[in-house]
């Protein structure tokens, strides 16, 4: 793939592509996001208020959005939009 002049490299295209949830992937998305949203309330609900507990939650809410980062550049396709790639 061409952007302008460059050849984009495919791990990079992999890596910062869009990737619709798949069949395969979907399941798995909604599983990360209910088990992160339980771990999520339970910190809420049970660690004490103030900055360590608004950094735990802020750590989970990383940890979700890698993991389905993960789930997304492994199992679902690369998809590219034509318009995303504009030289103007």
């Amino acid at each position: 793939m061409r952007i302008g002049e460059i050849e984009i490299d495919p791990e990079s295209a992999n890596r910062l592509g869009f990737h619709p949830a798949s069949d395969e992937s979907r399941p798995l998305h909604q599983s990360v996001r209910r088990h992160f949203m339980w771990l999520d309330t339970w910190v809420k609900e049970n660690v004490p208020a103030g900055r360590e507990q608004s950094l735990a939650r802020t750590a989970l809410q990383e940890a979700s959005l890698w993991s389905n980062a993960a789930i997304a550049t492994n199992l679902a396709p690369l998809k590219v939009d034509p318009g995303t790639f504009d030289d103007e």
